[in-house]
């Protein structure tokens, strides 16, 4: 979970800002996002954890059908901050590509104008597409 005392003013307003954006890109789809309150369990490696943002496509699916633990996300959204950037590129990625149903992996740097999109292609394999703006 993170480090709450980690976080910063730029760090939560991205945050903040995040669902309005999803809900208009995902306007006419069905979907549910969730803040950082909503745990995520990932059954491969036993893994419990708080995304910053998740987000469900599907019927959400619960640990013993116990709403605490989610299954099921789509889409996971991570803020970076430098306490936890290498974390969240590194062992936090490869633990989240454990979940069957995950599609995208997006991180957003609160430190620079970046964003890194990671998702599934057809082969089956993670491509990176990367935003950034170069001043």
């Amino acid at each position: 979970m993170l480090d709450r005392s980690i976080t910063n003013v730029t760090h939560n307003q991205i945050i903040a800002g995040i669902p309005c954006d999803v809900g208009c890109f995902l306007k006419d789809k069905i979907f549910n996002a969730f803040d950082s309150n909503q745990r995520i369990h990932i059954e491969k490696n036993m893994l419990f954890t708080y995304a910053d943002i998740s987000i469900f496509c599907d019927d959400i699916e619960t640990l013993n059908n116990n709403e605490i633990n989610a299954l099921n996300p789509s889409v996971i959204i991570e803020v970076l901050s430098p306490a936890i950037k290498d974390y969240n590129r590194g062992l936090k990625f490869k633990l989240y590509r454990e979940l069957d149903t995950l599609k995208e992996y997006i991180l957003i740097d609160s430190e620079s104008v970046n964003v890194d999109a990671f998702s599934i292609n057809k082969s089956g394999l993670w491509e990176l597409r990367e935003y950034k703006n170069n001043y």
